[in-house]
């Protein structure tokens, strides 16, 4: 992590700048194709995940 940041950043510091890598379970990596205009991976896994969501 860098020791200074460029001058005039209002929402980033050498402070708050490690929570930008810190990722909840949530967020974990899950095995899946990349996503590609061809097969729209990320479409098909938001639609699936946010059913889950609304089916509680």
């Amino acid at each position: 992590m860098p020791d200074a940041l460029p001058p005039g950043l209002r929402f980033l510091s050498p402070s708050t700048l490690p929570l930008m890598f810190d990722f909840p379970l949530d967020m974990a990596r899950v095995p899946t194709e990349v996503n590609r205009l061809s097969n729209q991976t990320l479409v098909t896994t938001y639609e699936q995940e946010w059913g889950k969501v609304m089916a509680h």
